[in-house]
């Protein structure tokens, strides 16, 4: 099941080594993961391939001897001129990348070490006078002339609203799974031993041979409802039975420590059937009906979508780029036209009606438009070379193990 790989990868997670030295500081895995998993959600457009994380990591080591000659020449950058860059910097990545406020929030902290490295390594260099980098206006103009083709095009971008109905179980299966997690529970509360009620009667048969046992997880780490019910609980203590998106539990905490928490469960599922899939379908198709017939798509959607976060906005999700979609909004978007609504789409969690409230295609900017751009991407270049010249020289002066 989807909600218990999901499961295993947080216990994975929640253990910690050391994956790299650079003198006498370590490089750890949390470090790293930490750091790709937000790369690959601020840019998910990026393959994931091994080549990317030896990248990441070869540029964490190097961060790390960078920080350490600049320490040497005493270089450091105070916060409010930090939090100037920062300011600047926000604004740069808001118009380019349109991402959500949310995941800026998430990424604030990360970013912003990044800026704090880049101007201490920028003041280093500077000291060294190694900074000497000029771009003039005729090789900019020529530069636009050359990538106006590739590089200089404005994507395509879109501003949508959806209505999302999850499928749901007929009343008649909810009912009886309901009926077998409470005749579960009373058995446990007769002093039934948990492990073995497991074994006889829990659907999830990744963890029934196992008494239930689902691993040691970071408590933030799990699905709420499982964090609501786990914290009334002592350890050898079990919760009452309580719903998931995918059937019911009950769950057991087997130990604690720290922030640390090992779990088990009995789970009961809700069956979905065809008729249930289509059920949801059918109703989409009629609300969309009511939509097209000139009813407004922001109040179907305040009355009719499951989607808690989005309804009471009118289903809005937001403004993005198409190419960086995820599949099936990639492929509806890139086919619907300014004011059109999509036919039901499934996703891993149910089905959607999409509107296109706005779509602007992909262009070619102008020089004017984009000659700040392009002047920032060949000064990063010839920055890059400078710093990768400065690191063949001083890298060798320190000790690097990767274990890895």
């Amino acid at each position: 099941m989807i909600y218990f790989l999901i499961l295993s990868i947080f216990h994975s997670l929640s253990y910690d080594y050391i994956i790299a030295y650079v003198d006498e500081e370590v490089i750890l895995y949390s470090e790293f993961q930490k750091s790709y998993l937000l790369l690959k959600e601020f840019s998910p457009q990026i393959s994931d391939t091994l080549a990317l994380k030896d990248s990441l990591l070869n540029s964490l080591i190097n961060g790390k001897i960078l920080l350490k000659e600049a320490e040497k020449e005493t270089i450091i950058v105070k916060e409010r001129e930090l939090e100037n860059f920062w300011k600047e910097r926000l604004e740069r990545i808001k118009e380019n990348f349109l991402t959500s406020e949310t995941l800026l929030e998430k990424m604030e902290e990360f970013l912003k070490n990044n800026l704090r490295q880049e101007l201490i390594i920028q003041k280093l260099l500077s000291k060294k006078n190694r900074l000497n980098i000029t771009v003039t206006p005729l090789e900019l103009k020529e530069f636009y002339e050359k990538v106006k083709d590739s590089l200089a095009r404005k994507p395509a971008i879109c501003e949508i609203a959806h209505i999302f109905l999850p499928i749901l179980p007929s009343e008649e299966k909810e009912k009886n799974s309901q009926r077998r997690i409470s005749e579960i529970y009373e058995i446990l509360l007769r002093g039934g031993d948990f492990e073995e009620i497991c074994r006889n009667f829990s659907d999830d048969k990744n963890t029934k041979d196992k008494g239930g046992y689902l691993g040691e997880f970071l408590i933030d780490s799990l699905p709420l409802e499982f964090q609501e019910a786990l914290k009334k609980l002592k350890v050898d203590e079990f919760s009452s039975p309580f719903r998931s998106q995918y059937g019911y539990h009950i769950v057991k905490k087997l130990g604690e420590a720290k922030n640390k928490i090992k779990i088990a469960h009995i789970f009961v599922k809700v069956p979905i059937s065809r008729e249930d899939t289509l059920a949801a379908r059918n109703l989409l198709l009629k609300i969309r009906e009511k939509a097209l017939r000139g009813e407004d798509f922001a109040k179907l959607a305040k009355k009719y979508s499951y989607d808690l976060e989005t309804k009471e906005k009118g289903g809005y999700l937001g403004e993005f780029i198409i190419n960086f979609l995820f599949s099936p909004f990639k492929e509806v978007c890139e086919n619907l036209d300014s004011g059109e609504i999509s036919l039901p789409v499934l996703s891993k969690d149910g089905f959607h009606l999409i509107k296109m409230l706005r779509k602007e295609k992909e262009r070619v900017f102008s020089f004017l438009e984009i000659q700040e751009e392009l002047r920032n991407f060949i000064y990063q270049k010839r920055l890059k070379e400078i710093i990768d010249e400065y690191l063949r020289e001083v890298r060798e002066n320190h000790f690097i193990k990767i274990n890895i």
